[in-house]
């Protein structure tokens, strides 16, 4: 026996397949090099749990607990790059459908979690990223410096990357501006100082 999910993401319906099987249930499958005649039974979502409950080995609910009780204590920790890693290996989703029903929801909503987590911490970066061309624009530099160095480049989109790296040679640019700017008013300085002090001196 074989259960097959004809979920697809959020869309309304379900794959072609599967109106081509409800229409057509007697079909053939290949396993390996062999092909097989089999026919398809529709059934709903709760016995399709149940089914693939039965159907996993030993191992699977051992991985599928052992998943399940990492998640938990992660979660406790705050540990939300942790949960981060083990969200993106393509064995948890599997684990986790044939972990029981309670386990599994507590898990997926700590996953859940953690993604909202990184979501935040990528929009934190894009505000920065926005805050510190607006400063670079108004040369304070002080305040662009700040900011580009509270960019945490674990959350940086490739876009964001290019983004942070023109801001950087941006800065440098205006910083030499800002050095260069800064020397020419010390030789104006150097260079009318002794005629405004004889000024001064007239005055009084």
């Amino acid at each position: 026996m074989r259960v097959l999910s004809a979920y697809k993401a959020k869309a309304a319906t379900n794959r072609d397949w599967c109106h081509n099987l409800i229409a057509n249930p007697e079909t053939s499958v290949e396993i390996g090099s062999r092909t097989v005649s089999v026919r398809a039974y529709l059934t709903d979502v709760a016995t399709a749990g149940i089914l693939l409950r039965t159907m996993t080995s030993p191992d699977d609910h051992d991985a599928a607990l052992a998943l399940s009780k990492r998640i938990l204590a992660l979660a406790r920790e705050h540990d939300h790059l942790g949960l981060l890693a083990i969200d993106a290996d393509p064995e948890t989703a599997r684990l986790l459908a044939t972990a029981g029903e309670g386990l599994a929801s507590a898990a997926a909503t700590h996953l859940q979690g953690a993604r909202a987590w990184r979501r935040r911490k990528e929009e934190a970066n894009q505000r920065r990223l926005s805050e510190a061309r607006t400063a670079i624009d108004g040369f304070d530099l002080v305040r662009a410096r700040s900011l580009v160095l509270r960019i945490e480049e674990e959350f940086l989109s490739s876009q964001g990357a290019t983004d942070r790296d023109a801001l950087l040679l941006e800065f440098e640019a205006r910083s030499m501006e800002s050095e260069q700017l800064q020397e020419t008013a010390a030789q104006v300085i150097n260079e009318h100082l002794p005629r405004w002090r004889r000024w001064l001196r007239r005055g009084r």
